[in-house]
């Protein structure tokens, strides 16, 4: 049987702090910058997940055939793209909230910080850059 190298058989996908590709941070750089180092890191991190499908939200809106002429003013389309926004920030939102209930009833675990701590910390800083992304597309697409 052949065993992969490298990440494990989730891919480099594990919610642990181990599980994070701090080698991505360092690419192309011969000096530390704890900036420079945190934000490609969380990039590489969190790009996939959270910042690429909220910059592409607004395709999205624009690509939904439209009925009239006065439906592509700005305005209702200024709508729309809210609607979506907040839509996506439920959802996070709500994913969010039940990794807290499940961090809550799992307190006492044996795993506690092996497995659940981890899991609250990327959802809550998941949920933190997903509302600081959308605020910054909601400025620069308005």
């Amino acid at each position: 049987m052949v065993q992969r190298r490298g990440y494990g058989s989730e891919g480099g996908s594990k919610c642990t702090f181990d599980g994070l590709r701090y080698s991505a941070a360092f690419i192309g750089f011969d000096h530390f910058n704890i900036i420079r180092q945190g934000i490609l890191l969380a990039i590489d991190t969190f790009g996939v997940s959270h910042i690429v499908p909220i910059l592409s939200l607004p395709f999205l809106v624009t690509l939904h055939p439209q009925n009239s002429e006065e439906n592509k003013a700005k305005g209702i389309i200024f709508v729309k793209l809210t609607q979506v926004f907040l839509i996506y920030g439920l959802i996070t939102s709500v994913t969010t909230m039940f990794a807290i209930i499940c961090v809550t009833i799992h307190r006492r675990h044996l795993m506690v910080w092996g497995l659940f701590a981890p899991k609250y910390v990327f959802e809550a800083m998941g949920l933190l850059l997903t509302d600081v992304v959308i605020c910054l597309a909601s400025l620069y697409y308005y």
